[in-house]
């Protein structure tokens, strides 16, 4: 992701993005069609440059020397020290909730992997993954309980996982949500190839969205730039 200005505080409604699914029912049928076989999706190719300028980082070795490990939520993490400060923060956030939100709190304690940084492109696109470089994390219960977490995982056994309905998905709670994006980060649930488990720190979103966030000074801040 990334410079997108279309992010939204709420997710969207599901009669909304009626055509969205639609649409890409009528494209896989006319790839078939055509006898010219496609993954569900592929991601465009994004330019990495401003990125790798922004974050220090131009190959793996770069990467992981800018990487930290600390703890979040009882589990731990490599994430870049650039933003260690903020995930530290939404961690109080997330804390802070639990002592009053019993969902919340069940939420924490369902929690079975949560990962950072990985050296990686994203599955099925030559578009290098904001895991690369340590900005990027996802978080995983225990047990998902037959809940769809990832459209792709979802699609090799759902040739329709577009059509999943949101009651279908894994979501973390809302308050859990709003922590992540009140510090800059946005969630995976909100885009058409859903991945409700992943956050990504991306402040220039919600600049671009004019989403008010919470703003706060770090050795390595978008802002500073």
């Amino acid at each position: 992701m990334g410079f997108n200005s279309n992010y939204r505080t709420e997710l969207p409604s599901w009669e909304s993005t009626a055509e969205q699914r639609a649409s890409r029912t009528r494209n896989m049928e006319e790839s078939r069609a055509n006898r010219q076989p496609q993954p569900a999706t592929q991601s465009a190719r994004r330019t990495h440059y401003f990125f790798e300028a922004l974050w220090n980082i131009s190959n793996r070795n770069e990467s992981w020397a800018q990487q930290v490990q600390m703890t979040f939520l009882g589990q731990s993490i490599t994430i870049h020290s650039g933003i260690s400060n903020i995930l530290g923060l939404v961690e109080k956030t997330i804390l802070n909730e639990a002592e009053t939100n019993s969902n919340v709190r069940l939420w924490i304690d369902s929690l079975g992997i949560v990962t950072g940084w990985n050296w990686r492109n994203v599955a099925s696109s030559g578009s290098r993954s904001f895991h690369s470089y340590g900005i990027a994390i996802d978080i995983l219960p225990k047990n998902l309980g037959g809940l769809e977490t990832y459209w792709l995982w979802a699609s090799r056994h759902n040739p329709q996982w577009w059509n999943i309905p949101y009651s279908g998905r894994y979501h973390p709670p809302d308050e859990v949500i709003r922590a992540f994006e009140s510090h800059g980060f946005i969630w995976g649930g909100k885009w058409a190839n859903f991945d409700t488990m992943h956050f990504e720190y991306h402040p220039e979103t919600f600049i671009l969205s004019n989403i008010p966030m919470t703003l706060i000074e770090t050795s390595h801040s978008f802002y500073n730039r």
